[in-house]
């Protein structure tokens, strides 16, 4: 969880949270960053517009 969700959210909020996602669990910040390492790297990321990266544990799937 995020220091947001831990000072906003019930117990209960998160476990609802967590009942949406997939891979049954919460994120933590840090697993945010190899998306942003990626998309602030030219040598990764140069040719690569108008994306939206979802780190979301798979809870935002089409």
């Amino acid at each position: 969880t995020t220091p947001f969700h831990e000072r906003y959210s019930t117990p209960a909020m998160l476990e609802s949270f967590k009942a949406t996602i997939p891979m049954n669990r919460l994120g933590a910040a840090d697993e945010c960053s190899g998306a942003f390492l990626f998309l602030a790297s030219d040598a990764l990321s140069g040719y690569v517009t108008g994306q939206i990266l979802e780190v979301n544990g798979g809870q935002l799937m089409p």
